[in-house]
């Protein structure tokens, strides 16, 4: 969404996680998976619900509780439903990113969990732990549904 900016214009920009990087939240690599819409921005008291829909191509990486970026802000996906996805934006969040002042209709860069993107690639490659193949049952088993 870079050529929508002018100069001046505010970015978030979360610095990707490094090999000395202690884990303490979202795997953020820096990357630009696609282009996602804002359908809605509901505020709620000093908070509000970002609902999203991404590119076709990028749902099987999203799920309940897995981790999104969305305009270089790493954020926790509150519920999947049909083609989107929401998010809850506290007040740090409004305050001090560029989220807040966005509206139905924009347009922001999304960056999928990286963890997702393994799983889903495993999944597709037919990698299977010893033994037994990997299904639906399997995941939600060991904490993946």
């Amino acid at each position: 969404t870079l050529g929508d900016l002018r100069a001046g214009s505010r970015v978030n920009l979360e610095p990707s996680l490094t090999p000395t990087t202690p884990i303490s939240g979202h795997f953020v690599l820096g990357h630009i998976d696609g282009v996602g819409t804002i359908r809605s921005l509901k505020r709620n008291g000093d908070q509000a619900e970002i609902a999203v829909e991404p590119p076709k191509e990028l749902m099987k990486f999203v799920a309940d509780k897995g981790s999104i970026t969305i305009s270089g802000v790493g954020l926790t996906i509150v519920e999947v439903s049909g083609n989107r996805f929401s998010c809850w934006l506290i007040p740090y969040t409004l305050d001090n990113t560029t989220l807040g002042a966005m509206k139905a209709g924009s347009k922001v860069n999304l960056e999928v969990d990286v963890l997702a993107r393994y799983v889903v690639r495993a999944l597709e490659a037919g990698v299977a732990p010893r033994g037994q193949g990997i299904t639906e049952e399997f995941l939600k088993e060991h904490g993946f549904g």
